[in-house]
């Protein structure tokens, strides 16, 4: 996968009168269907098919990924998020990348699809101490992006993105050129390991019992050390 060439696209449109505008990577799949690795909200004044150009909007960088898991008969979801870190060394080249983990909530799923309510307690958590505008990477809800990026809905429930937070959406799969990808990759491999360890250790009654003890309704455990 890695040797594969990604082909720029742009998604442009008109939200409410105003310019919408994502530019992201993808490829051509064996059976013919485009593959979405990459978007990225751009300003319509600094339209760059460079994600570092992309990215010198944004003054905080964030990532988070959900999975679930069935003990018994009882859905859980772990969702890991990383605070992202890039140092660019040109060309298309990023020099390093540091991804410092946040705490995995444990929670039971109240909708179909848990992502949107995950992203909602992230930045609920990180809004107060932020300052500047803020991108979380995603990899869930593409198709919605325009109209959750341009608060046209909301992301779940009555829950609008704040005006200085956007969606940015990256897939799981490696792309050398991208470190969303593997940011969005490091919180799925996390959550993956956390729900195994939480299944072969805590049985459905037990995990259900500390999820509801607790007043928000979730388990939240320190990132390891």
């Amino acid at each position: 996968m890695n040797a594969l060439k990604r082909n720029v696209d742009y998604l442009i449109g008109e939200v409410d009168g105003e310019m919408s505008i994502h530019i992201g990577r993808g490829y051509i799949q064996d059976s013919g269907k485009y593959k979405q690795t990459l978007s990225v909200p751009v300003e319509s004044l600094h339209i760059s098919d460079v994600l570092y150009e992309q990215l010198l909007q944004f003054d905080l960088l964030y990532a988070i990924d959900s999975n679930k898991v069935t003990i018994g008969t009882q859905d859980f979801v772990a969702s890991c998020a990383v605070h992202i870190s890039l140092e660019y060394a040109g060309h298309n080249i990023w020099k390093s990348g540091v991804f410092t983990r946040l705490p995995t909530i444990i929670s039971i799923p109240t909708e179909k699809n848990p992502e949107p309510q995950a992203w909602r307690r992230l930045i609920e958590y990180i809004s107060p101490l932020t300052v500047g505008k803020v991108g979380i990477v995603v990899d869930s809800e593409l198709g919605k992006f325009p109209l959750f990026n341009s608060r046209n809905i909301p992301i779940c429930e009555n829950f609008f993105l704040p005006e200085n937070f956007q969606l940015i959406y990256a897939s799981s799969e490696r792309d050398l050129a991208s470190p969303l990808n593997k940011a969005i990759r490091t919180c799925d491999v996390d959550a993956s390991k956390i729900l195994k360890i939480l299944s072969e250790n805590f049985t459905s009654d037990e995990l259900v019992s500390k999820i509801r003890s607790n007043p928000n309704g979730l388990i939240s455990l320190a990132p390891a050390s």
